[in-house]
């Protein structure tokens, strides 16, 4: 699973819109931590619930700026 887009903020909780990177389901609303862990492990080793495929593994950032970039893309403004 890879993330779509961050729904919600609430203090370190997080809701976010989960995508199948295998069969393209669409997973709304997965709750979980806002931390590194959360992002790079745990939801690359979530199932997908159609499926039953997990990530090919964790997603990789060249560079620090890059991870920054692609983490505002997802956030965005998400508690507007």
């Amino acid at each position: 699973m890879e993330i779509i887009k961050v729904n919600k903020q609430i203090r370190h909780h997080i809701w976010v819109k989960l995508s199948c990177e295998h069969c393209g389901e669409i997973v709304d609303d997965a709750c979980g931590l806002n931390n590194p862990e959360y992002f790079f492990q745990i939801i690359p080793d979530m199932e997908c619930p159609r499926c039953k495929k997990k990530a090919d593994g964790p997603k990789f950032f060249k560079t620090q700026m890059e991870m920054i970039s692609w983490l505002k893309t997802i956030i965005g403004d998400c508690n507007a």
